[in-house]
């Protein structure tokens, strides 16, 4: 196989590693055997080589070939790649130690602090998480929606303090990504949890244009209105998602709504009493 080629497989290997593993890895890893034959020492193939063995939870073997990389190249490049694997098979205080070595020497680099603030909530370090967290959503140039999510979780875990900075985080989320249902939802709940129905109300209701004629909204925003004792208004969406979910043909989740829904009309009922 020529430079260009083995230059290709690896290319490919690695961005492979970012998803699950599948049967094909083994074959990958045969074809990745084969070439370092020729070039035992390789660091570029035996870091493509780790990762698959990594998704196949080889961990033994993926360490040995990293620690050989490292021996054979920049150390600082290859610890990344361990705190990665060591990440992945449970050792997180040795995965934050080779983390904080690549993050001293690559500051600017979004993904490290992803890494770091997994591991160090996994390690239940959740200073260093928030923190990692925060300056991962600084400098990444484009985050996910569940990022904004772990890090709102973890803030509203830790008290009625966190709670107020879950929901600048999810706005900070909102304000990048644009009207997410997942992150406007979340902090819609956060808004009930901290005894503020009204911005609640108004924050559901930021999403009427993207689900409001799903019967799943207008339930919520029922209930929303029956916690602020807006019973008139409650008792109107009701009968909107009511008419709505028998207009629609019956499933498991249409049912579970239904459910929902005539609960909600049992306590509609009771109040007007």
């Amino acid at each position: 196989m020529n430079t260009l080629n083995k230059v290709w497989l690896v290319a490919a290997l690695l961005y492979a590693s970012a998803v699950f593993a599948h049967p094909g890895d083994h074959r990958s890893i045969e074809e990745l055997d084969r070439l370092l034959i020729d070039s035992p020492i390789e660091p570029s193939l035996l870091i493509a080589r780790a990762a698959l063995h990594t998704r196949t939870g080889q961990w033994d073997q993926a360490e040995r070939d990293l620690l050989l990389a490292m021996d054979a190249s920049n150390e600082t490049t290859v610890a990344f790649e361990l705190a990665n694997l060591y990440y992945h098979a449970g050792a997180f205080k040795k995965s934050l130690v080779y983390i904080d070595h690549y993050i001293n020497a690559n500051p600017q680099y979004a993904p490290a602090f992803l890494l770091r603030a997994r591991t160090a909530q996994a390690y239940q370090h959740n200073d260093t998480a928030i923190s990692s967290y925060r300056t991962y959503l600084t400098i990444a140039q484009n985050p996910q929606p569940g990022d904004y999510l772990a890090a709102a979780e973890l803030l509203a875990s830790t008290g009625t303090e966190g709670i107020v900075s879950a929901i600048e985080v999810l706005d900070a989320g909102i304000n990048k990504l644009g009207l997410n249902p997942q992150l406007q939802r979340y902090a819609m709940q956060l808004e009930l949890k901290r005894s503020q129905n009204e911005n609640a109300i108004s924050r559901w209701r930021s999403l009427e244009y993207q689900l409001g004629e799903t019967p799943g909204f207008q339930i919520t925003l029922a209930r929303l209105l029956f916690l602020s004792n807006r019973f008139n208004e409650a008792t109107q969406v009701a009968a909107q998602a009511k008419a709505r979910l028998s207009s629609l043909r019956r499933s498991p989740a249409r049912d579970s709504l239904a459910r929902k829904l005539s609960a909600l009309e049992k306590l509609l009922e009771q109040a007007k009493t």
